[in-house]
């Protein structure tokens, strides 16, 4: 199957490490969906990509990361692209650094697992059946280095997130050793540099 036959749904798509992932599809000649709840975020997108790669390019205002939501905007998904060909899933955000565990409250912690690992799980669920039964299809889960160790004091909940996800990637391809679709992860143990102007800037990548 070549490239401009695929569809790539790019879960994560508008965010630091997902926009540079769709705009190196997108230059490749993939055809790419982004959803994500913000739409300021998703015409950032389109200004950020090759201008001309945008008629590739399908955007949809939805959430992911909850049970009905993630329903909601499948069904308009399959309506304005009508087939998934893969999926890459890089939900989350990249950099926490509120501190030790002690000066935290539960409602941070819970706020780090729902967006790491809950949002993970709720869009595997959905979407994973798109793809599952087809041997030319995939879904690759991207992860970072903070799974694996506390990157700097104060990151420790980025860390206890990261690792949940992570394991979750690794659960799912020890449970689906025989499914015909090509399950992936993608592990980047590096820098990411954002936009100049965000608080983010030059931090380190802890999905």
């Amino acid at each position: 199957m070549s490239n401009e036959d695929r569809v790539v749904l790019a879960l994560g798509g508008a965010g630091t490490v997902g926009s540079g992932v769709v705009k190196a599809l997108l230059d490749r000649g993939f055809k790419v969906a982004v959803i994500s709840r913000d739409n300021s975020k998703l015409e950032k997108l389109k200004g950020f990509v090759s201008p001309n790669t945008k008629s590739n390019l399908t955007t949809l205002v939805g959430n992911v990361g909850s049970v009905e939501g993630v329903e909601e905007v499948k069904q308009a998904l399959l309506k304005s692209v009508g087939k998934i060909t893969d999926v890459v899933s890089s939900l989350g955000f990249s950099w926490w650094q509120g501190g030790p565990p002690h000066t935290q409250p539960l409602k941070e912690l819970q706020w780090v697992i729902e967006t790491l690992l809950f949002s993970t799980f709720v869009s595997w669920k959905a979407f994973f059946p798109l793809v599952r039964d087809d041997p030319n299809c995939t879904y690759t889960f991207i992860t970072g280095g903070a799974g694996e160790k506390v990157l700097m004091p104060g990151t420790g909940f980025l860390t206890v997130g990261a690792a949940s996800a992570l394991a979750f990637c690794q659960v799912l391809r020890e449970e689906y050793p025989e499914v015909p679709c090509k399950l992936n992860q993608v592990c980047l143990l590096c820098a990411v540099k954002v936009s100049s102007n965000s608080p983010e800037h030059e931090k380190f990548m802890g999905l």
